[in-house]
């Protein structure tokens, strides 16, 4: 049963607050919208959520914690050419943060998500972030590739394939190509930059109110990537870093997307400096490579950027036809060119299925593929293990 939703709106002279007060009141039936013009109105209308914008100068400190008091959660709106105003809704303690150019559409999916819930779900199943199961800590699996490799999908299928055994997490943290969301038609917001502000205020608990919803349960949860890839300069990759590392300790596996671009350019702003690190800090990199000379002559190109920051990468031919040549002379050419770096090579076979899945937005059935990861989740289990014995001794 939904849960009704009040909703009061800040008049504001910016044009957001009209465009999602029409936007509300004409379509979408089970929010029910009120406009305020002060802290008296705002507090007397009794919202569930308050949509505010950095511009009133009535939000201040005291307001924020009466607000708290009051039980009333508040949405910052922020021009994005404008940091100052965000870094002001920062400082005052605001987690949900929307700029004030996002459709009102997208608005309403983290309005949704704001809903008080009396679910079972709600009340019976959310895990307890605070006490883990485990005295040790979870592992963070960067999987990463040149575009064309899989890669996504096999981030994907390895979240899938530990989830039923192992509380699992799934981080879309690709800055150039992010698509977990649209892969499995996850809610886009809340996203990352959610996670990693109420990661920092809230912690462990901050990131779990910030898992994406999902419409068709999954065996993981997830964290959905940046809704635009033009919000990259926003992801800080030392704030992302530490929301991970806060991750270990409420999941046994965290595992995490990368950009198919990881080349050193911190000559122009390091775009690409999110997948490094995140590839740098990893506990394991998993790359995928696609079985073709283009596809070869890709991930060799992504190794050599990738080189600097790790020993070894546990390589996946991905998408292997049935010709055993093909995949042969593909880990040879990898092993002569790239050395050691490429560590050791599996095999996943081309499935049908995927393609299948990826149309439907569902998980990859019972098949080759789901075999061969299977089989790939259980060699990085040992990996982990093997590590972790080596780290304590």
């Amino acid at each position: 049963m939904t849960t009704p939703l009040t909703v009061a709106v800040v008049l504001s002279p910016r044009p957001w607050s009209i465009q999602l007060h029409s936007f509300v009141a004409d379509h979408v039936p089970d929010i029910d919208i009120v406009v305020v013009r002060d802290r008296r109105a705002a507090f007397e209308s009794k919202p569930h959520v308050l949509v505010i914008d950095d511009a009133s100068p009535w939000l201040t400190q005291a307001f924020v914690a009466d607000a708290e008091l009051a039980g009333i959660r508040l949405v910052g709106v922020y021009d994005r050419a404008d940091s100052n105003g965000r870094d002001r809704l920062v400082g005052l303690g605001l987690t949900h943060l929307i700029e004030e150019a996002m459709p009102p559409e997208d608005v309403v999916f983290l309005l949704d998500r704001l809903r008080p819930s009396t679910e079972f779900r709600a009340i019976g199943e959310t895990r307890d972030r605070s006490a883990s199961t485990s005295s040790e800590r979870g592992s963070v699996i960067a999987v990463g590739g040149p575009s064309g490799s899989g890669a996504r999908e096999l981030a994907v299928a390895l979240a899938a394939t530990w989830g039923p055994a192992r509380s699992t997490l799934l981080v879309d943290c690709n800055e150039t190509t992010p698509g977990v969301a649209r892969r499995l038609g996850l809610t886009p917001y809340p996203h990352i930059l959610t996670a990693i502000d109420r990661c920092r205020s809230e912690g462990l608990s901050g990131i779990d109110a910030a898992l994406a919803d999902q419409p068709h349960r999954l065996p993981f949860d997830a964290v959905a990537g940046l809704a635009t890839p033009r919000d990259w300069d926003r992801l800080i990759a030392h704030d992302l870093i530490d929301m991970l590392d806060t991750c270990r300790d409420g999941w046994e596996r965290v595992v995490v997307t990368t950009s198919p671009l990881v080349e050193d350019l911190q000559r122009w702003g390091d775009r690409f400096g999110v997948s490094r690190a995140v590839l740098r800090s990893a506990d394991v990199v998993v790359g995928s490579a696609e079985p073709t000379p283009r596809g070869t002559l890709r991930y060799l190109d992504w190794l050599s950027d990738i080189a600097p920051l790790r020993q070894a990468v546990m390589t996946i031919v991905n998408k292997v036809p049935k010709a055993e040549r093909v995949a042969a002379e593909v880990s040879r050419e990898l092993v002569d060119v790239a050395g050691d770096v490429v560590g050791r090579t599996y095999r996943i076979p081309f499935d049908r299925r995927v393609i299948t899945a990826e149309w439907d937005g569902t998980l990859v059935g019972h098949g080759p593929f789901a075999k061969a990861v299977a089989a790939l989740s259980a060699e990085l289990d040992c990996v982990l293990i093997t590590e972790r014995l080596g780290a304590v001794t």
